[in-house]
């Protein structure tokens, strides 16, 4: 069962990112980026955001780090307000043909989101609908078809290559896992 993007956002697109507060009086804005190194979001371009119900094609005239995160300065835009109403929360996609090709065995984190996770009895635990960076190690949020208290339960899994997740088939969208919860 594959999750459904929303439908605005094109078929082969990635999120990679997301769109804060604004930054100063200039019309910059903060970005929380997705990718390993935070600074890696520039690698890629275009970046499309959905503004009016419509994906646009934004253009980063500069960018810079500060304390530790990014601030950007989007052509055309010089006011803080603008900033406010049309971008902040605004996710920032790519398309995914924009990807660096992977080796025997590497997947993408999205490549993951859908996939159905099964443990060593055979046990059908639930499907993927997110996955969580902790520090420490990643973990899968797992939605099961079980209901709590009205919402569909999730279990959280460690990404723990050979210790917990035991096989990754992409090609049938499984996960195997050492998980009996």
């Amino acid at each position: 069962m594959k999750i459904p993007l929303p439908q605005w956002v094109p078929v082969n697109s990635l999120i990679i990112g997301i769109m804060g507060a604004p930054y100063g009086t200039h019309g910059w804005l903060k970005v929380c980026s997705y990718t390993e190194v935070n600074t890696n979001i520039f690698r890629y371009y275009p970046w499309f955001v959905k503004i009016a119900d419509k994906l646009d094609i934004i253009e980063v005239a500069r960018w810079k780090t500060y304390n530790q995160k990014i601030v950007i300065k989007i052509k055309g835009i010089d006011y803080p307000e603008i900033v406010r109403e049309k971008l902040t929360n605004q996710e920032i996609i790519i398309h995914t043909n924009q990807l660096p090709p992977l080796s025997e065995g590497e997947y993408y984190w999205k490549d993951l989101i859908g996939c159905q996770v099964i443990n060593i009895k055979h046990i059908v635990l639930g499907v993927v609908i997110q996955i969580l960076e902790t520090g420490s190690n990643d973990v899968l949020i797992v939605q099961t078809n079980l209901k709590v208290r009205g919402r569909m339960k999730e279990i959280l899994i460690p990404f723990l290559h050979n210790k917990v997740i035991k096989n990754i088939d992409l090609a049938n969208q499984i996960i195997y896992v050492h998980w009996d919860k």
